[in-house]
């Protein structure tokens, strides 16, 4: 078990967990870190990891820093983990994302320099806000990337064009006919699932976007989040 050996080899220190929502399809994995999480803060937590074979057991005095793209799920062990840790929730706003890339083209990108990297950056940040979008860091970096292709002639079009079609892949999806129930409720459902894999940490966001496509209020879209997660396609 990767997450008992990487405790296990730390058993003072403060290990960041990045990307934890991956843990939650892991039933032994959460067990593991229910128990490094358990007891009073600066006591000795015991920490067992047991097959058919053998039995295994260290004490653990460190900390843990999980980091999570998505909210917890909602089930008892996940329950069991938020009620175990201080949640905090860091949405920085498009001013702090565009303030942060300014900064991150000051130190230029493999073979580009800060000046051209800003130019991109300008540029994404400019197409975003045309697109009403939220500022993406990966954004930035593909574009460089795009940039670069262009830069050394093996790109067909230019790098503005790549920007601009990755940044509008989501192409919203028409409104199927009101008459078909059946339709209108899948397509409602596909909707939210662009959403939550768009704004994955911005609710208000989610839910202003959801109610400017759908025309409905933010009930229906998590209903149809509970849909979603029912039939295991969230």
């Amino acid at each position: 078990m990767g997450l008992w050996c990487l405790l296990a080899e730390h058993p003072e220190h403060t290990v960041v967990l990045d990307d934890i929502s991956t843990l939650f399809g892991q039933k032994g994995a959460l067990q593991i870190l229910l128990a490094a999480l358990g007891g009073s803060p600066g006591e000795p937590r015991a920490v067992t990891y047991a097959t058919k074979d053998e039995r295994k057991s260290f004490e653990f005095t460190g900390g843990i820093v999980a980091i999570s793209n998505v909210p917890l799920r909602r089930d008892p062990l996940a329950d069991a983990v938020a009620s175990r840790v201080a949640l905090l929730e860091h949405e920085p706003s498009d001013e702090m994302l565009a303030v942060f890339m300014r900064h991150e083209a000051l130190k230029g990108f493999e073979d580009i320099p800060p000046e051209e990297c800003r130019e991109v950056v300008e540029f994404v940040i400019a197409e975003t806000r045309a697109c009403d979008y939220r500022l993406d860091l990966r954004s930035m970096k593909k574009a460089w990337q795009d940039y670069r292709l262009d830069r050394h002639g093996k790109s067909q079009r230019p790098w503005r064009d790549l920007v601009r079609s990755s940044l509008k892949r989501l192409v919203e999806p028409g409104v199927p006919d009101p008459g078909s129930r059946g339709e209108r409720v899948e397509w409602e459902r596909a909707v939210a699932l662009d959403l939550f894999r768009q704004f994955p940490a911005d609710k208000r966001g989610r839910d202003e976007e959801w109610a400017r496509l759908v025309g409905s209020s933010p009930h229906s879209l998590y209903r149809r989040k509970r849909e979603l997660e029912r039939a295991g396609r969230m």
